[in-house]
C-alpha cells in the first residue's frame, strides 16, 4: 500500500494530460484508489484551492484548446473544422467529466489532513524567517500543506508517503531539481515524507519519476486492466453477434417466419385471449427464438 500526496499544481496539469486518449495519468490513479492499494492525501488548503480554482483552470484549458484549433485551421486552409478527437467539444465533455471525477474523489475517497493554530502560527513564522519553501518569494500556503502533511502523518503513525510536486522553485536544492531543499529536510524526515519531482518539460513524459519509479511498479497494473475490460467488451460483442446471426438465421426459416406473422397479430391486439396465450406458451416452448422475438418486438413498441 502506498501513501501520496499530490501538490495543487500536479492535480491541474493531470486534469488536462492525455484528453485524446480513452483513458490517462489521472484514470490510471482513479484505478489504484479503487483498488485500495494507493491512499491520496491532500490537505485542507489544497482541497480550497481545488473549489476555488477548478472553473478558472477549466475555462483556460477549453481556452488554450480553441485558440489552437483555430491556429491549425487557419494554417492548413481549411473551411470546414479538422476532424480529430481533440476537438474542443469532445475535450470539453472530457474535461467536465474529469471535474466531477475530481470532486467525488476529494469529498468521498481521499484523506483530508487538516489545519489549525499550531499550523499557522508555525507557517507564520518560517514565512517570516524565508525559511523553505519561503526562501525565494512568500509560499504561506506551500507551508501550511507541508505541516498540514506533518501534523497528519505523525498523528496518523504512517511511516512513509510520497509529496509530489512540480514545484521546484520552492522545494527543490539550488539547480537540482530531484533533491529536496536543505532548509525542508528536518520536516519531511520527521514525518516520513518523501520528496518527488514531477517533470513537466515539453516532449517528455510527464511525472516519469512518480509513475514509472514510484507507483507502477508497486502498484496493480493498469494497462492489464484494460486489456481485461476490452477482452470483456470484445466477448459480449461476440455473444450480441451471435445472438443475431441466430435470430437471422430462425427468421429465414419459412415455418418461422409464418408463426412470427401470427405472433405479430397477437402484439396488435393490446390484451391476448386464452387460445393465443395457450398458442404463444407453446411457441415459447418449443423454441428460444419465439420469446426472442417476441420480447424483441415488445421492446421496439416501447412496451417493455
Amino acid at each position: 500500500m502506498i501513501h501520496l500526496a499530490l501538490d495543487t499544481c500536479v492535480w491541474i496539469e493531470l486534469l488536462k494530460r492525455d484528453l485524446d486518449a480513452e483513458a490517462g495519468l489521472l484514470e490510471e490513479i482513479q484505478y489504484w484508489l479503487s483498488t485500495g492499494e494507493l491512499i491520496l492525501v491532500n490537505t485542507q488548503n489544497i482541497n480550497r484551492e481545488w473549489n476555488r480554482n477548478k472553473e478558472i483552470n477549466l475555462k483556460a484549458i477549453l481556452g488554450s484548446i480553441r485558440e489552437k484549433d483555430k491556429e491549425l485551421t487557419s494554417i492548413l486552409h481549411s473551411s470546414n473544422p479538422i476532424k480529430t478527437t481533440h476537438t474542443p467539444d469532445k475535450v470539453q465533455d472530457k474535461l467536465e467529466k474529469r471535474v466531477a471525477m475530481l470532486d467525488q474523489m476529494f469529498s468521498e475517497k481521499i484523506l483530508e489532513a487538516r489545519e489549525n493554530d499550531e499550523i499557522y502560527i508555525e507557517a507564520a513564522k518560517k514565512n517570516l524567517n524565508c525559511y523553505a519553501p519561503n526562501h525565494k518569494k512568500d509560499s504561506y500556503r506551500d507551508t501550511i500543506n507541508i505541516l498540514s502533511l506533518k501534523h497528519f502523518l505523525k498523528a496518523s503513525k504512517l511511516t512513509q508517503c510520497y509529496f509530489a510536486t512540480i514545484n521546484y522553485k520552492d522545494f527543490s536544492a539550488d539547480n537540482q531539481r530531484y533533491t529536496l531543499h536543505t532548509m525542508l529536510e528536518s520536516d519531511f524526515k520527521e514525518c516520513g515524507l518523501e520528496y518527488v519531482y514531477c517533470e513537466n518539460e515539453i516532449g517528455k513524459p510527464f511525472a516519469e519519476k512518480l509513475f514509472g519509479h514510484y507507483l507502477r511498479p508497486n502498484l496493480p497494473s493498469f494497462e492489464e486492466h484494460l486489456k481485461h475490460l476490452a477482452k470483456a467488451e470484445e466477448n459480449k460483442k461476440l455473444k450480441d453477434r451471435r445472438v443475431k446471426e441466430v435470430m437471422m438465421s430462425e427468421e429465414a426459416d419459412p415455418e418461422f417466419l409464418e408463426n412470427c406473422m401470427y405472433l405479430d397479430t397477437i402484439l396488435l391486439k393490446s390484451k391476448p385471449n386464452s387460445l393465443e396465450k395457450v398458442i404463444l406458451n407453446a411457441l415459447f416452448e418449443k423454441h428460444p427464438g419465439y420469446r426472442k422475438y417476441f420480447v424483441r418486438k415488445l421492446a421496439e413498441n416501447g412496451l417493455v
